[in-house]
This record gives C-alpha cells, structure tokens and sequence, in this order.
C-alpha cells in the first residue's frame, strides 16, 4: 500500500511527536475533526509503499494497513529508546 505521512506539527496532545498515515493522494480532508484539531498544522514528510508482514523500525505495517484499511487513516507516535550499556 502507497501510504503519504504526515507530521503532526505544534501537537496540543502527547505524545509531542506523531504521524498520520493515509493512502497516497487521499489528503487530511478524511480526518475526524478532533484530530485535525490536535496540532496546529501537518506536514507531509513523505510517501512510502507498505506491505503486510515487513519490518520498519517505529511502525507496525499490519497495524497501519488494518486501521488505513478500516478508518482511512492510521495516527501513530514516533518513540524510539537507544540504550547502551558499558
């Protein structure tokens, strides 16, 4: 699936850094009102193709291909720990 991503830009909401994916060239037009109101403004970062079952660090692509496939869009946050130990 040909997914654009969105960041959500000044987010009034935790976490403080999150996305929205839809489907390519469908736009936030489709978004319930309460989440357009969660952030001052959004950003398209990038267009990407995802497929069920790949790895992607800080996404689960059946997840977001599930909830794009049922609600249109799929919001998710961007936390990712590095830890290091001597």
């Amino acid at each position: 699936m040909k997914v654009d991503i969105y960041k959500a830009i000044g987010s009034k909401i935790e976490p403080k850094r999150w996305y929205v994916l839809v489907k390519e060239k469908t736009g936030l037009d489709i978004l319930p009102n309460n989440v357009l109101l969660a952030a001052e403004r959004f950003s398209l970062t990038k267009s990407l193709e995802i497929s069920q079952g790949e790895y992607r660090i800080a996404l689960d692509t059946d997840e977001a291909i599930a909830h794009i496939n049922k609600k249109g869009f799929y919001i998710t946050g961007a936390n990712i720990a590095i830890n290091e130990s001597l």
